[in-house]
């Protein structure tokens, strides 16, 4: 049911936001800030279409790429890339300047972040694939078109990952010395992992369970269409 929830809202969004996204390559306009971040906690970044990737690197600064590309200005000009910080956080969306996308085609944007390892990641993306490593916080990942890969290193306790695809492969790392539960649901699609599992086969889908360690922490997958694959590293 879960899973059906999933399905049903993000793939409306879909079918209305990459319908109305402008795919040309000929105009690019290129945004990059650099923030302080030694009181970073949280990184929010949501993404109508375009590849995200974002990545751990030590220091006191975050650095945030973005490049827009299509084939007219108009979609360029109807995209806004907003970067806010500020209460510990930073969050970074793309923004459609008219109201209602109907008939106002948007430019794809790529975005290319980094930031301190401990800091939390929430990522949404409608259409393009979602890259992650180097973190050792929380993550939650919200994908619907697109392959999702994030090496994750060790987890352990008091942390957990997340993540929700509706449509693409989620090909997931894991150090073996981890302490990690492991709960995937799939709908469509076939789950592998280097660990133990148990697998309960219903009638629309399965749910594979596993546990590294101790299971302290949680990492949590649901997928409707896409394999699911978590790897040691």
């Amino acid at each position: 049911m879960k899973n059906a929830v999933i399905a049903a809202t993000l793939a409306a969004a879909l079918s209305a936001c990459a319908s109305m996204t402008d795919s040309g390559r000929d105009i690019q306009e290129h945004t990059h800030q650099v923030a302080p971040a030694a009181d970073l906690h949280s990184l929010q970044v949501e993404n109508i279409a375009g590849s995200v990737t974002i990545t751990g690197r030590p220091g006191t600064t975050a650095v945030i790429d973005a490049i827009k590309y299509a084939g007219h200005q108009d979609a360029i000009d109807n995209t806004q890339v907003v970067i806010d910080r500020g209460g510990g956080s930073i969050d970074a969306h793309t923004h459609s300047v008219k109201r209602g996308w109907f008939g106002s085609p948007l430019a794809s944007v790529d975005y290319t972040i980094a930031v301190p390892p401990q800091t939390s990641v929430h990522v949404s993306n409608v259409s393009g694939p979602i890259t992650l490593s180097g973190m050792t916080g929380d993550v939650e990942i919200q994908e619907v078109s697109g392959n999702v890969r994030a090496s994750l290193g060790r987890i352990g306790a008091g942390r957990s990952v997340h993540v929700n695809t509706v449509s693409g492969a989620t090909t997931l790392s894991i150090a073996k010395n981890s302490d990690v539960t492991i709960d995937v649901k799939s709908v469509s699609g076939s789950v592998h992992g280097f660990f133990p599992m148990t697998s309960d086969k219903g009638f629309v889908g399965q749910s594979v369970r596993g546990r590294v360690g101790n299971g302290a922490a949680t990492l949590g997958v649901n997928s409707v269409s896409g394999d699911v694959t978590i790897d040691s590293q």
